[in-house]
This record gives structure tokens, sequence and C-alpha cells, in this order.
């Protein structure tokens, strides 16, 4: 084989080979190749030159000295909208400063009443269908004795269902018997009943548990013994000795309207159940205030001193 097909030929490992240095290798610049040569190894590929890549290093970058439209309407925008809730928010706090103004003028409105008239915040409310009286346990009354209140109060509503009870007994006599004293003095226990028991005993209780109020706890005790527990005793049996026929009770029910016709005997048994369980539930009542009159510490020593400085006080 000719030495000059021999691929190998230009091999520069190869003994006996010679390495001429490339003269046409530009001094002080790139490293550019010589044109299309060519190898054992192919053709070598194209290079960049290494003057271009430090011109490209060396040009500086310039920052662009105006805002894009885009970004200009971005801002603008932006600005608007935290313009636009700033303005909501003091709106919004101008409401509520007004708001408060009216609320503290209206307080201060209510305060100069008060003054002038310490009854004006107690909205009469009971009873509900005609409001006549004050009355809000859950609102007035300290919460350690709401349940004796409310004892007391169930006392007077069962008084009040008593009398009418006995007034319906007291007009089947009057109808029965013809006794129009039965019918007179059944109506006027209803008429007086409901509203003096309110004063008398009730709402005394009332403002006594209000008020801590030694001297009003007395005044309950007096009137709830002398004339509720004794007439509600008195009702129930009913004794034949003064108008027995206004009390709707057992005893005239027994022995004396039961020979006049069976079914008012009925209702003056019914009457007589009633008034034992309210008289019952009445004692009762009674115990429970005084646990919570001993247990406020109040003892009759103190409903003395109490009575005899509010007669002071009105004296004075």
């Amino acid at each position: 084989m000719a030495s000059s097909d021999n691929p190998f030929n230009d091999n520069p490992f190869a003994v006996g080979s010679s390495v001429t240095e490339d003269t046409s290798r530009p001094t002080g610049g790139g490293w550019a190749g010589a044109g299309n040569s060519s190898g054992a190894w192919g053709s070598s590929p194209p290079q960049t030159t290494y003057n271009n890549a430090v011109a490209a290093e060396d040009t500086p970058i310039v920052a662009p000295t105006t805002i894009p439209t885009s970004m200009g309407v971005i801002g603008s925008s932006s600005m608007n909208n935290k313009a636009s809730s700033s303005s909501a928010r003091e709106k919004d706090l101008d409401k509520r400063e007004a708001a408060l103004n009216r609320k503290e003028a209206e307080l201060k409105r209510l305060e100069t009443e008060l003054r002038n008239n310490p009854g004006a915040a107690r909205r009469k409310n009971w009873p509900i269908w005609c409001s006549i009286v004050h009355h809000n346990i859950k609102e007035d009354i300290p919460e350690n004795l709401q349940w004796t209140m409310r004892t007391a109060y169930f006392a007077y509503l069962g008084l009040l269902v008593c009398l009418v009870w006995n007034f319906i007994g007291c007009c089947g006599a009057w109808i029965t018997d013809g006794s129009i004293a039965a019918f007179l003095w059944g109506s006027l226990y209803v008429v007086g009943g409901v509203p003096g028991a309110w004063f008398l005993w009730y709402g005394r209780l009332y403002r006594a548990m209000m008020k801590d109020s030694a001297f009003g706890y007395g005044l309950f005790f007096l009137f709830f013994t002398s004339a509720h527990l004794i007439f509600t005793a008195w009702s129930a049996i009913a004794p034949p000795i003064i108008n027995s026929w206004s009390h709707v009770g057992f005893w005239v029910g027994a022995q004396e309207v039961s020979q006049e016709s069976s079914a008012l005997a009925v209702l003056y048994y019914i009457g007589g159940g009633l008034w034992s369980a309210e008289f019952l539930w009445s004692f009762w009542s009674l115990k429970k205030v005084y646990w919570a009159f001993r247990g406020a510490g109040h003892s009759a020593g103190d409903v003395k001193r109490d009575a005899a400085r509010n007669a002071v006080a009105s004296s004075v």
C-alpha cells in the first residue's frame, strides 16, 4: 500500500512524524482555524472567535429609560384601588363614630330621665295582656334567690286559680240555692284578693329580695302568715260559721251542698282540693323564703333596725 494512501500518515503521534507549528495563527487575535483543514480525525468544526466573546462581555447593559405602557396602567390602577379602599374605610369609620355619638346621646338622655324619675326604667310588663306592674325575676332578682322567688310566684298564681274556681262555685251556689251572699263574697274575693295579695305580700317580697331589705322580709312574713295562709286554710276547710257557702271547701261540700246538688258538691270538693294544695305550697314557699332571709345574714334585730330607720327617713 502506498504511503500516500495511508490515512494515518498525518498522525502526530506516529513515529517519525514531524509536527510543524502553524505559523498562520494570529499572535494577538483569536484562535481561528485554517479554513477547511482536515486530518485523520475528520474535519474540525468551526470555532467562535475569542475577540467576539470578549467584546460581548465588555458591552455595557443599558437600562430602559421609559416605562412600558402596560406597567404604567397597572401602577395607576393599583394606586386608584388603594385610594378607593382608604376612602371606603374612612366612610365606615365615620358611620361608626356617628353611631357611637348617637348611643352616647341616648345614654345621657336615659341617665337624665333616671335622675329625674328613678322609676322610669321599670317598664310595666305584667300581666302580658294588660301591663299593670313591672315583673322580671331573671333581671331584678339575684341568681341565688330566683328559685325562691319563683316558688312565691307560683303560690301567687295558685291563689289566682283558687279564687277563680271559688267564684265559679259561688255562682253555682247562687243558681242552685239562690244564695246571693255567696255570690257577692265570691266576687269580692276575686276583685280584692288578686291585687291585695300582690301589694300585701308578693310585691313586698319581690322588692325585699331585689334590694336585700330586712324590713321588706319582715312585712312579707307578717302579711303572708296573717292574711294568705289563714285565708287559704279557712277556704280549704270552709267551716259552717260565717258565710260558709262563699268558701268552696270540703266541709260545706260534704255536709250542706251535697244535699242540694251533687254537681255543685263536685265543684266544692275540687275547690277544697285546690285550696289544700295552695296552702301546702304556700307553707313550703314560706320556709324557702325564711331560709333565704337567714342565709342573707338577716335577723329579727335587723328588721327592727330597718323599721326604725325607715320611720326616721319618712318623718324627715
